[in-house]
Protein backbone atom coordinates (compact mmCIF):
# COMPACT_ATOMS: atom_id res chain seq x y z
CA UNK A 1 0.00 0.00 0.00
CA UNK A 2 1.30 3.40 -0.96
CA UNK A 3 0.95 6.18 1.60
CA UNK A 4 -1.05 9.11 0.36
CA UNK A 5 -0.24 12.74 1.11
CA UNK A 6 -2.79 12.87 3.94
CA UNK A 7 -1.15 9.85 5.60
CA UNK A 8 2.15 11.73 5.49
CA UNK A 9 0.47 14.86 6.87
CA UNK A 10 -0.91 12.79 9.74
CA UNK A 11 2.54 11.37 10.50
CA UNK A 12 3.93 14.91 10.56
CA UNK A 13 1.13 15.99 12.90
CA UNK A 14 1.82 13.04 15.20
CA UNK A 15 5.46 14.15 15.26
CA UNK A 16 4.41 17.54 16.64
CA UNK A 17 3.40 15.83 19.88
CA UNK A 18 7.03 16.10 20.97
CA UNK A 19 6.56 19.89 21.14
CA UNK A 20 3.48 19.72 23.41
CA UNK A 21 4.21 20.02 27.11
CA UNK A 22 2.16 17.96 29.57
CA UNK A 23 -0.10 20.41 31.40
CA UNK A 24 -0.16 18.58 34.73
CA UNK A 25 3.32 19.91 35.39
CA UNK A 26 1.51 23.08 36.47
CA UNK A 27 0.98 21.28 39.78
CA UNK A 28 4.49 19.90 40.14
CA UNK A 29 6.58 22.53 38.42
CA UNK A 30 8.85 20.03 36.68
CA UNK A 31 8.49 19.10 33.00
CA UNK A 32 8.80 15.31 33.25
CA UNK A 33 7.71 14.59 29.70
CA UNK A 34 6.13 15.97 26.58
CA UNK A 35 2.99 14.43 25.09
CA UNK A 36 4.98 12.17 22.73
CA UNK A 37 7.09 10.76 25.57
CA UNK A 38 3.97 10.29 27.67
CA UNK A 39 2.17 8.47 24.84
CA UNK A 40 5.12 6.15 24.26
CA UNK A 41 5.30 5.23 27.93
CA UNK A 42 1.51 4.72 28.03
CA UNK A 43 1.89 2.15 25.22
CA UNK A 44 4.40 0.10 27.18
CA UNK A 45 2.42 0.21 30.41
CA UNK A 46 -0.78 -0.65 28.50
CA UNK A 47 1.00 -3.63 26.92
CA UNK A 48 2.04 -4.98 30.31
CA UNK A 49 -1.36 -4.43 31.92
CA UNK A 50 -3.36 -5.64 28.92
CA UNK A 51 -1.30 -8.79 28.61
CA UNK A 52 -2.12 -9.60 32.23
CA UNK A 53 -5.83 -9.11 31.49
CA UNK A 54 -5.83 -10.71 28.03
CA UNK A 55 -6.91 -7.63 26.05
CA UNK A 56 -3.73 -6.67 24.27
CA UNK A 57 -4.75 -5.65 20.75
CA UNK A 58 -7.61 -3.26 21.49
CA UNK A 59 -5.94 -1.85 24.58
CA UNK A 60 -2.78 -1.02 22.66
CA UNK A 61 -4.72 0.66 19.88
CA UNK A 62 -6.65 2.73 22.40
CA UNK A 63 -3.45 3.67 24.20
CA UNK A 64 -1.94 4.67 20.87
CA UNK A 65 -4.73 7.10 20.01
CA UNK A 66 -5.72 8.31 23.49
CA UNK A 67 -3.90 11.66 23.19
CA UNK A 68 -3.90 12.08 19.40
CA UNK A 69 -6.55 14.87 19.49
CA UNK A 70 -4.12 16.89 21.63
CA UNK A 71 -2.14 17.70 18.48
CA UNK A 72 -5.01 20.13 17.84
CA UNK A 73 -6.51 20.82 21.26
CA UNK A 74 -3.43 20.85 23.45
CA UNK A 75 -3.08 18.93 26.72
CA UNK A 76 -5.53 20.23 29.32
CA UNK A 77 -5.36 19.24 32.97
CA UNK A 78 -8.44 18.72 35.10
CA UNK A 79 -8.63 22.39 36.21
CA UNK A 80 -8.26 23.72 32.67
CA UNK A 81 -11.02 21.34 31.49
CA UNK A 82 -13.45 23.12 33.80
CA UNK A 83 -13.08 26.26 31.69
CA UNK A 84 -12.33 24.80 28.26
CA UNK A 85 -14.32 22.19 26.41
CA UNK A 86 -12.39 21.09 23.31
CA UNK A 87 -14.16 18.72 20.98
CA UNK A 88 -11.62 15.90 20.90
CA UNK A 89 -13.71 13.85 18.49
CA UNK A 90 -13.89 16.70 16.00
CA UNK A 91 -10.17 17.39 16.38
CA UNK A 92 -9.34 13.74 15.74
CA UNK A 93 -11.76 13.53 12.84
CA UNK A 94 -10.20 16.60 11.22
CA UNK A 95 -6.72 15.11 11.68
CA UNK A 96 -7.77 11.90 9.96
CA UNK A 97 -9.65 13.33 6.95
CA UNK A 98 -8.72 11.42 3.78
CA UNK A 99 -6.15 9.20 5.53
CA UNK A 100 -6.08 5.47 4.92
CA UNK A 101 -6.76 4.74 8.62
CA UNK A 102 -9.52 7.28 9.27
CA UNK A 103 -12.40 4.82 9.50
CA UNK A 104 -10.61 2.36 11.78
CA UNK A 105 -9.24 5.00 14.14
CA UNK A 106 -12.51 6.94 14.40
CA UNK A 107 -14.42 3.73 15.11
CA UNK A 108 -11.95 2.84 17.85
CA UNK A 109 -12.09 6.39 19.25
CA UNK A 110 -15.88 6.35 19.40
CA UNK A 111 -15.75 2.99 21.17
CA UNK A 112 -13.20 4.38 23.64
CA UNK A 113 -15.32 7.48 24.28
CA UNK A 114 -18.59 5.54 24.58
CA UNK A 115 -17.38 3.62 27.60
CA UNK A 116 -18.30 5.32 30.87
CA UNK A 117 -15.17 6.89 32.40
CA UNK A 118 -15.48 4.66 35.47
CA UNK A 119 -15.27 1.62 33.16
CA UNK A 120 -12.34 2.96 31.12
CA UNK A 121 -9.94 1.67 33.74
CA UNK A 122 -7.42 -0.10 31.57
CA UNK A 123 -6.99 2.92 29.32
CA UNK A 124 -6.57 5.30 32.27
CA UNK A 125 -4.31 3.12 34.40
CA UNK A 126 -1.12 3.65 32.30
CA UNK A 127 -1.43 7.43 32.68
CA UNK A 128 -1.89 7.02 36.42
CA UNK A 129 1.24 4.88 36.67
CA UNK A 130 3.23 7.43 34.65
CA UNK A 131 2.28 10.20 37.07
CA UNK A 132 3.21 8.04 40.04
CA UNK A 133 6.50 6.90 38.48
CA UNK A 134 7.38 10.47 37.55
CA UNK A 135 6.82 11.67 41.10
CA UNK A 136 8.69 8.68 42.49
CA UNK A 137 11.69 9.71 40.40
CA UNK A 138 11.82 12.94 42.41
CA UNK A 139 11.81 11.15 45.78
CA UNK A 140 15.25 12.26 46.93
CA UNK A 141 14.64 15.82 45.77
CA UNK A 142 11.40 16.90 47.36
CA UNK A 143 9.40 15.50 50.28
CA UNK A 144 6.41 17.70 49.41
CA UNK A 145 6.29 16.05 46.01
CA UNK A 146 6.22 12.67 47.72
CA UNK A 147 3.26 13.65 49.88
CA UNK A 148 1.46 14.89 46.75
CA UNK A 149 2.25 11.70 44.84
CA UNK A 150 0.89 9.57 47.71
CA UNK A 151 -2.39 11.52 47.54
CA UNK A 152 -2.43 10.97 43.77
CA UNK A 153 -1.85 7.26 44.22
CA UNK A 154 -4.70 6.94 46.71
CA UNK A 155 -7.11 8.99 44.62
CA UNK A 156 -6.20 7.37 41.33
CA UNK A 157 -6.22 3.80 42.57
CA UNK A 158 -10.01 3.78 42.52
CA UNK A 159 -9.87 4.31 38.73
CA UNK A 160 -7.43 1.45 38.17
CA UNK A 161 -8.04 -2.11 37.15
CA UNK A 162 -8.65 -4.57 40.02
CA UNK A 163 -5.11 -5.93 39.59
CA UNK A 164 -3.56 -2.48 40.01
CA UNK A 165 -5.87 -1.73 42.95
CA UNK A 166 -4.55 -4.83 44.70
CA UNK A 167 -0.98 -3.71 43.92
CA UNK A 168 -1.68 -0.38 45.62
CA UNK A 169 -3.20 -2.13 48.62
CA UNK A 170 -0.22 -4.46 48.96
CA UNK A 171 2.18 -1.60 49.65
CA UNK A 172 2.61 -0.32 53.19
CA UNK A 173 0.25 2.54 54.00
CA UNK A 174 1.34 5.78 52.38
CA UNK A 175 4.20 4.19 50.42
CA UNK A 176 4.58 4.38 46.69
CA UNK A 177 5.35 1.31 44.62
Amino acid sequence: MKANDRDLDLLFEIGTMRHLARSWRQFGGVPFANVAEHSYRVLWIALLLARAEGRTSTSLKMALIHDLPETRTGDLNYVQRQYNAPDATEALSDSLVDTSIAEEVLELWLEYRSVRPSKRRLSKTPTIWIVILSFRKRRPLDQAFQRYSRRLAKGFSSNCTPRVQSDFQSYPSGKLP
